[in-house]
C-alpha cells in the first residue's frame, strides 16, 4: 500500500488531459482521481487507475469514443476508468 503513487499515475492523468483537449478543446474542466488513489491504497502494477472528469457541457458519444481509444492505444496498462454521467 502506498500514498504515493508512481510516475505513471501522474503521465496517464496528463494524457487523459492532453488528449481530451486534442479531441474537445476546452470539454474537461477538473480531473480527479477515485477509487484506490484517493484512498491510499494505489498499488503500482496491479491497481488500475480511476477518475472523473468534470465537463462543463455533455460531450458527444464519437468525442468520448476517440478519447478513450487514443488512452488505450497509449496507455496499455495500468486500466484507466472514467466515469461518464450525464
Amino acid at each position: 500500500m502506498t500514498t504515493n503513487p508512481d510516475v505513471n499515475v501522474s503521465r496517464v492523468r496528463a494524457d487523459h488531459l492532453e488528449l481530451a483537449d486534442r479531441h474537445a478543446p476546452g470539454l474537461v474542466e477538473g480531473l480527479y482521481p477515485q477509487g484506490s488513489i484517493a484512498l491510499g491504497d494505489y498499488r503500482p502494477g496491479a491497481s488500475d487507475i480511476d477518475v472523473v472528469a468534470v465537463a462543463g457541457k455533455a460531450p458527444g458519444a464519437e468525442v468520448l469514443r476517440r478519447i478513450h481509444r487514443a488512452m488505450s492505444a497509449r496507455h496499455a496498462k495500468p486500466h484507466s476508468d472514467g466515469l461518464d454521467r450525464r
